[in-house]
């Protein structure tokens, strides 16, 4: 019989010679289903068919049965591994949902063994409750549960691997609070440098030079993001701007498995592309980069290698610790730069822009903080708040 490509990948999947018996039969063998043997404890067992046409078709049969049987495990790779193939995942999005299996799909969890046909809420409750309980795991990580979980459940109904409806369940089923950790709410302190530890850390960066810190200083002065700093080309520099045109992403290849740490040429989301208006004080620190670095193509590079983001979040760890503040990591600039323009009054939509943000509530929600030392915070509401002003005087004179 003719193959067709369908029926060669059942064949490739066979690991047993097919071969012509003495009484003119057709030989193979086949595997025992997971967990089963022989009566002697075999793992393997004999079939045979009169032609070799007859053998052929047992062979489609047998592993098409099996590929339409598929535990939750194999139903997870196809999946993530179809969108791969038709481009619907970028390569980040990809690690991220691997890391994601990986943290709550161990080889050990029974729940990946468990055949798609053999779903139910009972199996997939039970999963929940064991991934959740004493694991400390905050709302965002059991939202990126959900969509892989969502994910592999929506493919194999589409399949026909099982008829169960994951979004039912979702729909009915609410996590009790107790089990997710609560998100850890940082104090702004955290989350920004003030304006004295930002006068430290200019001083230091600018007195080094490096294209390091060069590249941190850069960041402080446009607010642009880690990736796009360490992404950023000599031809993307205009008189006064900067235009992001990329970002470093850092991925494990989804056909080698390789980890991969490379620039491409398209921005975190779509508002990242953008043309950074910048001031005076960029304009000195890209000349002092380029003197460095004439050559390109990125600006930022040390022995003719482009500089990466493990080396600017290196640097600037170091740096704090050079100037004695607390140590913070690079995304803390860009809340940095980003509290500056609101306490400014910038406009909003400039703002936005200048961020690559697509919504002005996500600047405000997430970046923009109070950058002044507590002393300061203390002084306005001392000069500001003064209800009850001349109470004591009054009691005191019998008033």
């Amino acid at each position: 019989m003719s193959r067709n490509s369908d029926d060669e990948k059942y064949f490739n999947m066979h690991p047993f010679k097919i071969y012509h018996g003495q009484d003119g039969r057709w030989y193979t063998y086949f595997l025992y289903p997971e967990g089963q043997t022989g009566q002697n404890g075999e793992e393997r067992y004999r079939i045979n068919r009169k032609t070799k046409a007859d053998m052929d078709q047992a062979i489609i049969d047998h592993y098409h049965a099996i590929s339409m049987d598929p535990t939750f495990e194999d139903a997870f790779r196809r999946w993530i591994e179809e969108r791969m193939t038709y481009g619907e995942l970028e390569d980040s999005t990809y690690t991220k949902y691997c890391n994601v299996y990986s943290r709550f799909f161990p080889a050990d969890e029974p729940f990946t063994q468990i055949h798609m046909r053999d779903m139910n809420d009972h199996e997939v409750e039970v999963f929940l409750k064991k991934a959740l309980a004493g694991r400390n795991v905050q709302r965002k990580a059991f939202n990126d549960l959900k969509t892989v979980m969502n994910g592999v459940f929506k493919f194999s109904r589409r399949e026909g691997y099982t008829d169960y409806s994951i979004t039912l369940f979702f729909k009915d089923y609410t996590v009790p609070a107790r089990m997710l950790a609560p998100s850890a709410e940082k104090d702004d302190s955290e989350e920004v440098f003030s304006e004295e530890e930002t006068e430290k850390l200019a001083s230091y960066l600018w007195q080094r030079r490096t294209p390091v810190c060069l590249g941190l200083l850069l960041m402080f002065q446009t607010g642009m993001r880690v990736g796009e700093t360490a992404s950023l080309r000599i031809c993307d520099v205009g008189k006064d701007s900067v235009t992001v045109n990329g970002t470093e992403v850092y991925y494990r290849d989804w056909k080698t498995g390789q980890r991969v740490c490379e620039a491409k040429g398209r921005g975190k989301t779509e508002a990242a592309h953008r043309e950074i208006l910048i001031p005076e004080q960029a304009k000195i620190t890209i000349s002092a980069a380029l003197l460095q670095n004439p050559d390109g193509p990125y600006l930022f590079m040390k022995n003719g290698h482009r500089i990466k983001t493990r080396a600017f979040n290196y640097e600037l760890h170091k740096a704090c610790r050079m100037v004695e503040i607390p140590e913070r990591s690079p995304h803390k600039i860009r809340k940095t730069y980003a509290s500056l323009l609101v306490a400014s009054k910038v406009d909003e939509r400039l703002i936005m822009h200048q961020m690559g943000h697509r919504d002005f509530s996500t600047t405000m929600k997430f970046y923009a903080k109070d950058r002044k030392e507590r002393k300061e915070n203390l002084s306005i509401i001392r000069n500001i708040v003064d209800i009850g002003a001349g109470i004591e005087e009054k009691d005191n004179s019998g008033q």
